[in-house]
């Protein structure tokens, strides 16, 4: 009767499993669209001003001038790290594919003056997804400041990546409209 039992379970729980795994693949929206806003308390020309300058507030920018390149771990690690029941061989390869994600990097593409700058993201999952940062005068010292993204993944799992990358670029989003804002108020 328990064996009986058991075989029911995992048989619903492998059935489960299956139906998470079509749904993700078949209908999670593989389509990523982002708007993080800020309102800051300076006037639009001086935001924009400070905004065409992304290595001074945008967090990938930011990161975009640290080296991978010298990412160097020794031959002998193996012999250095004992972790009971850890392959450091295969854990070291996730470490070097983490260093390639984040080779990523942001450049200025054009700018409209005063309300829209564009950035085009290269390396990484998002490669060549062009963000936009819109400026919008709520009145002559108040400027609500959001950036602006779109983007379609590719693949069986663009649906998972979509998710990813929503909760990670949302947080590195935060995070660069709350420096670009420290900036443009110390400024002032």
């Amino acid at each position: 009767m328990f064996l009986f039992r058991w075989i029911k379970n995992l048989i619903l729980f492998v059935v489960f499993m299956i139906a998470a795994l079509v749904v993700i693949i078949f209908f999670l929206p593989k389509e990523y669209n982002s708007e993080t806003g800020i309102d800051v308390r300076v006037s639009r020309e001086a935001i924009f001003a400070e905004a065409q300058n992304l290595r001074r507030w945008h967090v990938i920018a930011m990161m975009g001038g640290i080296s991978f390149d010298n990412f160097d771990i020794p031959k002998d690690i193996n012999l250095q790290v004992q972790i009971p029941g850890v392959n450091v061989d295969t854990m070291l390869a996730g470490v070097r594919d983490a260093t390639q994600l984040l080779k990523m990097n942001v450049g200025f593409v054009k700018a409209d003056s005063p309300s829209r700058i564009v950035y085009k993201v290269s390396g990484g999952p998002l490669n060549g997804m062009e963000p936009e940062v819109l400026l919008f005068e709520l009145d002559k010292n108040n400027t609500k400041v959001t950036i602006k993204e779109k983007f379609t993944f590719s693949g069986l799992l663009g649906g998972i990546k979509v998710l990813s990358v929503r909760i990670g670029m949302n947080k590195l989003n935060v995070s660069s409209l709350e420096n670009l804002k420290k900036l443009c108020e110390q400024s002032q």
